[in-house]
């Protein structure tokens, strides 16, 4: 019994560490004027179904790009599109 017991778990951390895939690489953005125009491009461009509210804009920059100030970055965006 006790065999069976160590099998099962064994079976479950293996079925657990197949469930987190690593996520892919994204390009690090240096600083500078290509933040700014990344920004743009999701916020404002229709092609892009611009303003997507600030969680979908944060999750759509980050699947593509990284930057260390990014999450501020974003918010200080799209609190200077607020009227």
């Amino acid at each position: 019994m006790a065999r069976g017991r160590q099998d099962s778990t064994r079976h479950k951390k293996e079925y657990s560490k197949k469930q987190q895939m690593p996520l892919p690489s994204v390009p690090f953005v240096p600083a500078g004027r290509i933040r700014a125009d990344i920004l743009k491009i999701y916020r404002d461009t229709p092609g892009n179904g611009a303003h997507f509210g600030r969680d979908k804009t944060t999750r759509k920059i980050q699947e593509r790009y990284y930057w260390p100030t990014m999450i501020t970055d974003i918010r200080n965006h799209l609190n200077s599109c607020l009227p």
